[in-house]
């Protein structure tokens, strides 16, 4: 599931980066804060949902189609494996969904899609840690 949301979330950030309005980052930045929100309340199942909500706006605003129709079949499978992990993942993800929208927001492709890997490399191993301990994701 990483490897395909790599290459599909790396190349939604970059066109992203290229299209994106100031509407399109008001947008980001209001998950953001929500995000943010839900996580100091602690409510895991909003940061999930909020989660998968910030990565469906960047493959609506990259304004590939197939790139997005693609990519939404993995979110309930992405949600299900970030819930496992929330309690201690969130508070770094949200950090680093901060930096992906600074570097959309920047128009830079390059920079959005480095801050996309960047982010991914963390919630893989995040991921295959949780799997570890005992929570069978693979």
């Amino acid at each position: 599931m990483f490897a395909v949301r790599e290459r599909l979330e790396a190349l939604a950030a970059r066109l992203a980066a290229e299209r994106a309005t100031a509407a399109d980052v008001a947008a980001l930045r209001a998950l953001l804060d929500e995000g943010r929100d839900a996580t100091q309340r602690q409510d895991l199942a909003r940061v999930a949902e909020l989660n998968s909500a910030l990565h469906l706006r960047i493959l609506q605003i990259s304004g590939n189609p197939w790139l997005s129709s693609i990519a939404k079949s993995l979110y309930l499978h992405v949600q299900w494996v970030f819930r496992l992990g929330a309690a201690e993942r969130a508070p770094h993800s949200w950090a680093e969904h901060i930096q992906l929208v600074d570097a959309i927001e920047s128009g830079d492709g390059d920079r959005a899609e480095r801050a996309a890997l960047d982010h991914l490399d963390a919630a893989s191993a995040a991921a295959y840690e949780n799997a570890e301990g005992g929570y069978g994701v693979h």
